[in-house]
Parts: C-alpha cells; sequence; structure tokens
C-alpha cells in the first residue's frame, strides 16, 4: 500500500501538482489548490466562516487550531452527521512550544454525533486526559492522532475500533500503560509510541497485531519487548528493539523482520548469554536498514569477550550509512569493522564506553570514517529510555 501511494504521489509531482517547499514538506501550487477546492466545494471544508447550511453534505473538515477551541466554534458541525474527517491544522510552521485547548464539550457532545467519522485527530490539545466510552461507537475510525496531548490511559472501548489503522501517541508524557486488550486491532499497521517517557511496557498479546507495518517506541523507558515479536511478520519500520532475559524477548526476534527499513535501535545487549542468539538477529540481510545503533547498559561489563562476540555477530548490511556503538566493553573490535565493502559508509561512531581507562582496538584496515570516541568527543550512554539522549533524561 505505501509504495502505491509513493507512486501514485511521485506521479502527481512529478506533473507539477505539488511543489517543493521545505526539505519535508511539500505545497500545491495556487492554481491547483483553487481547481480542487471548486471541485471539492461541498464535501471538503475549512470550519472558518462556515455556514450551518454548508456541513450537511460535507466529508472531510479542517480548521485552524486556536488557543481555546470553544465549544461554540464547532456548533455548525452538530448537523454535519455524514463527516469523514475532523482535522485540526496549525497556521504556523513551528508550534512546538505552543499550548492548545479545547472545549470538553467538543468530546463529550459533538463527537459522539459524528458516526461516520474515518479520521479524528486531537493533536496538540494539552487538556485531553482521557477519551470518553463513547469514542467506541466510532466503529468507521481509521486514523486517531493524539499525539502531544496529556491522555494518560486509553479506554478499552477503543479496542473495538476494528477497522483502526493508524494510531498516533508520540509524545503522550502522561501515557502510562496501553490498553490490554490492544491486540484485537486486528488492522492496526501504525502504532507510534515516541516520547512517551511514562510507559515501561507495552502490553502481551501485541504479536497479535499482525498486521502492524510500523512500531516507534523511541523514548520511552520499555524494560524489554513483549513475547514473540517474531509473530509480527509485516513490520518494516522498527525504532527499537530492547533485548530482554524472557523466553520470547531474545534478540533472535529480529530474524522474523527481513523487510526492516530506515533505522533500528538494539538495546540492553548486555541480556544476550549466547552470542548465537545474536547471529539468529540475521542483520546481515537486512538490506534496506540505514541506520543501526547498538548499546549496552551503562553498567560495567563484566564479560568482554561475549560483548566482543555478540558485537561480532551483529555483521549488518553492506548498505548501513550510519552505525552507532554504545557502552561496548569489548577489548578490540571485530574485523567486519575494517571490511572495504562498507562503501555506503557516512559516519560510524563510538560513544563512550565506561568505566574503562582504554578504548577497544580499532582494525587497522577500518575505513577511514571510523573515530574513536576521543576523536568525535564522546556522546555519553543512555541513561534514559529507550533512544534517549542524555539531555532528554
Amino acid at each position: 500500500m505505501e509504495s502505491m501511494a509513493r507512486k501514485y504521489f511521485d506521479e502527481l509531482l512529478s506533473r507539477s501538482l505539488f511543489q517543493k517547499s521545505r526539505e519535508l514538506s511539500f505545497t500545491m501550487h495556487d492554481l491547483i489548490h483553487d481547481l480542487a477546492m471548486f471541485i471539492s466545494k461541498g464535501f471538503c471544508l475549512r470550519l472558518e466562516g462556515v455556514e450551518s447550511r454548508e456541513v450537511k453534505r460535507a466529508r472531510h473538515l479542517s480548521y485552524a487550531r486556536g488557543e481555546f477551541d470553544v465549544a461554540s466554534k464547532f456548533e455548525p458541525l452538530y448537523g454535519a452527521k455524514c463527516l469523514r474527517t475532523f482535522l485540526p491544522t496549525s497556521l504556523k510552521q513551528n508550534e512546538y512550544y505552543e499550548e492548545f485547548y479545547v472545549s470538553k464539550k467538543v468530546l463529550q457532545h459533538l463527537l459522539p454525533l459524528l458516526r461516520c467519522l474515518r479520521v479524528l485527530s486531537l493533536s496538540r490539545y494539552q487538556n485531553v486526559t482521557e477519551l470518553p466510552d463513547s469514542i467506541g461507537n466510532l466503529i468507521h475510525l481509521r486514523y486517531l492522532d493524539l499525539s502531544h496531548t496529556a491522555i494518560e490511559r486509553l479506554p478499552g472501548v477503543l479496542c473495538n475500533l476494528y477497522n483502526l489503522q493508524t494510531l498516533l501517541l508520540s509524545n503522550c508524557s502522561s501515557l502510562l500503560e496501553l490498553p490490554a486488550d490492544i491486540r484485537k486491532l486486528i488492522n492496526l499497521q501504525k502504532l507510534t509510541l515516541a516520547s512517551c517517557s511514562s510507559l515501561t511496557k507495552l502490553p502481551a498479546g501485541m504479536e497479535e497485531l499482525i498486521n502492524l507495518h510500523h512500531l516507534d517506541v523511541s523514548g520511552t523507558k520499555i524494560e524489554e519487548m513483549p513475547v514473540q515479536m517474531g509473530r509480527l511478520k509485516s513490520l518494516r519500520q522498527l525504532s527499537a528493539f530492547v533485548v530482554g532475559r524472557s523466553v520470547g524477548s531474545s534478540i533472535g526476534e529480529l530474524r522474523e523482520f527481513p523487510q526492516l527499513q530506515g533505522k533500528l535501535a538494539i538495546f540492553k545487549l548486555q541480556n544476550v548469554d549466547d552470542a548465537r542468539d545474536a547471529l539468529q538477529a540475521n542483520l546481515k540481510d537486512k538490506k534496506d536498514l540505514k541506520e543501526l545503533e547498538l548499546a549496552w547498559g551503562v553498567e560495567d561489563a563484566d564479560d568482554s569477550q561475549m560483548e566482543k562476540d555478540v558485537l561480532d555477530k551483529l555483521h549488518p548490511c553492506m548498505n548501513i550509512e550510519t552505525l552507532t556503538i554504545r557502552c561496548y566493553g569489548g577489548t578490540n573490535f571485530p574485523n567486519w569493522l575494517g571490511d572495504s565493502s562498507f562503501s555506503n559508509l557516512q559516519v560510524m561512531c563510538g560513544s563512550k564506553f565506561p568505566p574503562k581507562e582504554y578504548s577497544p582496538k580499532i582494525p587497522s584496515s577500518s575505513p577511514p570514517l571510523f573515530l574513536p570516541a576521543k576523536q568525535i568527543g564522546v556522546k555519553g550512554p543512555h541513561p534514559g529510555g529507550v533512544g534517549q539522549r542524555p539531555s532528554d533524561a
């Protein structure tokens, strides 16, 4: 689905329907925008200035998120029984430090009436701490964005939304846990939990989300992955894997994800008891991985030979571009680090190796971009959660 969507987008871009504005964003030419507005008139609306009679046929609605969105702002929507998209947008390019609030009446009285919703976003509303149980009645919902809210727990009825494909919870720093029945969301494809800094574990049964393509747990405090993660064979993007000591949460589960792409961080490698488990991760065949981070714990290494053997077995594909090694306690690096086949390697950095008085020996044939920690400036270990930098902890 993603490849087909990219193909369509690239086709529209080549025909100048879109144009690049910044590195990661695109805009629509004014003439194309006016044409699109004309064609979609009556079905796609902006809330600003809209009249009640216009919303009856509306399918897709967006509006500029305000500092305080009072209930009266949304009064025209009480007649929008066929509405499929409820999407707040920003008029500013950078609103990261802005705070927004929405009337509780919108959640409690308006949203339950919009039974046809497919897309719902409450992103960045700081006063959203919980969802009403009536959210479970939005059975057609495909996309739910609660990122940057103060939500603490999701209601169990959310797990009845069997059509849900995307659940965005990034930067929900107050989120304590996910619903125990999240496994019921069998059509879920994308789950983002980045920077949910109060989240310490994922619920059992996650392995039943067999259609999950994207899982982001960076910046959380997850202590280990749920058991049998290897059953998620559709995974394309996995931000981090936290090695556990439990049966079924070992590093060997990674062997089931041959199509991983982008960036992968593997944490708590000190929990690998047998280097052969690291070999089973089969990093060498993950050809679409571009960035790899390998991290041991911050405690003293008590088996430098084991750490060397584990690192030796975590030989990545030659297509890797960035490699970061943290808190490695081995006395030297494996020979594959000196392999000239790493032609695409752009950055390779070894961060602090506490509390040793030495740095591991580097193979003499290492690529020229391999720099020991003292030369690149120590980045330090991760004293905080998954993927957190020291400044984030």
